[in-house]
C-alpha cells in the first residue's frame, strides 16, 4: 500500500520523465501546421509529441495539468489537450452537435454521483472511465455530477474519452 507521501513522489516522477521526454520535441512540432507530408521533420516530431501524452495520460494515467506546469513556457495546458485530442482521433471537426443536454434530475445526478464515487474509490481506471462513459451515455449532466462530485467537469470527461 502507498502512502500519499509515496504517490506524490511516483507522481512528479512520472511528470518529470514525460516531460523530459516531450520537451526535446516541442520546438519542431510546433512548426507542423497545415497540410505537410507525413514523413517531414515537423510531422513526425508533432506525431511523437502526441504519442507521448497520449502513453502519459490513457498507459500511465498522468495528470494533464501537473505535465502542463512542468512543461510551462514550451506549451500550454490548452495546447496539450488538443494535441490529446488530437493523437486520440477527436477533433472539434468530428464531434457531433446534435447531441441534447444532459438531464439534471436530482434524483439521477445523485444516483450517478454515487455510481462514479464507488468506481472510483475501487481504483480500478477501467471501471472509472466505463461508468463515466455508462452515465454519459444515460445521458445525464456530467456538469451536475461534477458538482455532486467536488470535482470539474474536466476531469470526468477526461476519465470518460481516455483510452
Amino acid at each position: 500500500m502507498h502512502t500519499e507521501e509515496d504517490m506524490r513522489t511516483v507522481n512528479e516522477s512520472l511528470v518529470r520523465e514525460y516531460a523530459d521526454k516531450i520537451r526535446p520535441h516541442l520546438s519542431l512540432a510546433a512548426r507542423a501546421v497545415g497540410v505537410q507530408a507525413p514523413d517531414s521533420p515537423s510531422r513526425q516530431a508533432s506525431d511523437k509529441v502526441n504519442g507521448f501524452i497520449r502513453e502519459y495520460m490513457d498507459e500511465k494515467g498522468g495528470n494533464m495539468t501537473h505535465l502542463a506546469h512542468e512543461l510551462e513556457g514550451h506549451i500550454s495546458l490548452p495546447g496539450l489537450r488538443r494535441r490529446l485530442r488530437a493523437s486520440r482521433g477527436r477533433t472539434l471537426g468530428n464531434f457531433s452537435t446534435s447531441r441534447k443536454r444532459g438531464t439534471t434530475d436530482p434524483d439521477l445526478v445523485a444516483a450517478a454521483a454515487d455510481k462514479i464515487r464507488v468506481a472510483k474509490a475501487s481504483g480500478d481506471r477501467n471501471a472509472y472511465r466505463n461508468t463515466v462513459r455508462e452515465v454519459y451515455a444515460d445521458n445525464i449532466s456530467l456538469s451536475a455530477v461534477a458538482e455532486q462530485l467536488d470535482t470539474s467537469y474536466y476531469s470526468l470527461w477526461s476519465a470518460g474519452t481516455a483510452g
